[in-house]
């Protein structure tokens, strides 16, 4: 009984925390995601973007970084690029493989037109 009572453990000091999301040297989970969605932005829009859909960008980056879900979309843009490039049939799913991010991430093939920040604030919200 005195080895229970020196146990001192609570369930509220359980945190889930994601593993490292790996990242090229110098950059932050923040910078990359930043470059990547930038290179898609290029690619997906080559004649330029139009400032609706960079401001809906840039509304899904902040809420992914206020609620810390910036690795999160690296590892799916790892695996995405992973399986392609393996030729694996990969395809995202849901609200979130709806997101603007997601989509200049090249994860799904097209994002639906006015109606992907509807679409992303289903899958994450700042809301409790």
């Amino acid at each position: 009984m005195t080895l229970a009572h020196s146990c001192t453990f609570s369930l509220d000091e359980l945190r889930y925390e994601y593993p490292h999301e790996l990242v090229p040297a110098g950059q932050t989970p923040t910078s990359h995601l930043r470059h990547l969605v930038e290179e898609g932005i290029r690619w997906r829009w080559p004649r330029g973007i139009a400032p609706d859909v960079r401001a809906g960008i840039e509304k899904e980056l902040v809420l992914i970084a206020d609620l810390s879900l910036r690795a999160v979309f690296l590892t799916v843009h790892d695996i995405v690029k992973f399986a392609r490039g393996e030729r694996i049939l990969c395809q995202g799913r849901g609200s979130a493989a709806n997101s603007l991010v997601c989509y200049c991430l090249e994860c799904p093939p097209w994002v639906p037109s006015g109606r992907a920040a509807l679409l992303f604030e289903r899958f994450i919200s700042a809301r409790a």
